[in-house]
């Protein structure tokens, strides 16, 4: 019973998240293909530069690496669940605009079956649309008339996970996830015209889903009685999501000028691998690198006037721990973390690939005999090209909590 009380409970408030997802960007990058695509990584990796192909579930899970969970502990019932604030400003020649966010990140929870098959459910944000973007003056083509345009987009595309790990060799391990992908991607350009009076509206829907695999693998090693290591892959194919789209146009009196057009088609998710090493030294200094590439120049963008590149990810996080001892002082019990990343997006805007790139800084604050784990990540970054002022550079700032409860299960409590 207590198993199922758990389960429908994780249901429950999984289904909450849905329905209150909030917009989890205000980047007018996120106006592009499946908008701002969210990392991966949850809790721990978040402050080691998104790092965690190689490194086992501890503090928290690791969803980058299916193969992960299968370092849960045979008794523990691990739940994680993250919040984000995020503040944005961005430039473009003399022009400023600053903008935040924040909501609820993501939910997730690890078990055992066997000693040999561990389980992990979750809901995460794949990616996030919330741009607000105003064009004035823009003249007609053939006329002296010009247009004032008011462009938003908002939605998002989540993702719901069902993690299996399976332990084949005392060092080694495989995972999948079987994930969900689902979501909607509303843009409307509200349009004025200097020559006429009223507004126009134009309402684009896109509806997204599909069934999703990736896969993943870990080897644990030992070089020396003071140095442990972990070398991981990962790898997802491509999909194709199912993709309905609906485009409305509205005057300002709400009539609908023309019928609705609909169309089915897909849209595909490009095929990706990574590699990771982590290195741990008198189990107290941890060292872990990542490289991802995904395939993006096989995927038609939905806009016409761009193009998506292939897109190569390197991260890299350093972990320091005092004593693992819970006689000494609290503060050598802390978790201290430093990363960073550079990401080189899909995006391909005024014949300059997007860059994103940045520094992460974390706290790991383990309490109540480890029952019991706040982690703290505060990044800063930088996305675009401030060097081209034909481009929007986006510098940000994100402060993330994640908290991991443990439970123990199988074990029977005694009264005197």
């Amino acid at each position: 019973m207590r198993i199922i009380y758990k389960i429908l409970s994780f249901s429950l408030i999984l289904h909450c998240m849905v329905l209150s997802a909030q917009t989890g960007t205000s980047s007018p990058y996120s106006m592009y293909g499946v908008g701002d695509l969210n990392p991966i990584g949850i809790g721990r990796s978040r402050a080691l530069g998104g790092a965690g192909i190689a490194l086992p579930t501890e503090s928290s899970l690791n969803n980058i690496n299916p193969a992960s969970y299968s370092t849960i502990d045979s008794l523990s019932f691990l739940t994680d669940i993250g919040f984000d604030l995020k503040t944005s400003t961005f430039v473009r020649g003399s022009d400023k605009q600053s903008a935040k966010s924040a909501g609820l990140g993501f939910l997730a929870v690890g078990f055992r079956n066997t000693s040999w098959w561990k389980n992990s459910l979750g809901l995460v944000p794949f990616s996030s649309v919330g741009n607000n973007i105003t064009i004035k003056n823009k003249v007609i083509e053939g006329s002296s008339d010009a247009l004032n345009i008011n462009i938003q987009g908002t939605g998002g595309l989540s993702q719901f996970y069902w993690g299996n790990a399976f332990k084949i060799l005392p060092n080694l391990s495989i995972g999948a996830n079987v994930s969900f992908i689902f979501g909607n991607l509303k843009q409307t350009q509200d349009m004025t015209s200097t020559a006429y009076s009223g507004n126009l509206l134009i309402e684009d829907n896109i509806y997204l889903h599909k069934l999703y695999l990736n896969y993943g693998a870990q080897y644990s090693f030992k070089l020396s009685k003071n140095i442990k290591g972990m070398v991981g892959l990962i790898y997802g194919g491509p999909c194709k999501l199912n993709m309905f789209h609906n485009t409305a146009t509205i005057d300002n009196s709400g009539v609908v000028l023309k019928d609705p057009t609909t169309s089915e088609t897909s849209f595909t998710l490009p095929a990706y691998y990574g590699a990771g090493l982590t290195l741990r030294l008198n189990d107290k200094l941890l060292v872990t690198s990542d490289y991802k590439m995904y395939n993006w120049a096989n995927t038609q963008p939905f806009q016409s006037k761009i193009r998506f590149v292939n897109s190569d990810n390197y991260m890299v996080g350093a972990e320091y721990t005092p004593s693992n001892s819970f006689r000494d002082a609290a503060w050598k019990r802390f978790n201290y973390r430093v990363g960073g990343y550079v990401n080189n997006t899909y995006l391909m805007l005024s014949g300059q690939q997007i860059q994103d790139k940045g520094l992460t800084f974390g706290l790991g604050l383990p309490l109540a005999q480890k029952k019991l784990y706040f982690n703290f990540t505060y990044q800063v970054g930088q996305k675009g090209a401030s060097s081209n002022q034909n481009i929007i550079t986006e510098y940000y700032q994100n402060f993330s909590i994640n908290i991991t409860l443990f439970d123990f299960w199988f074990i029977k409590p005694k009264f005197d």
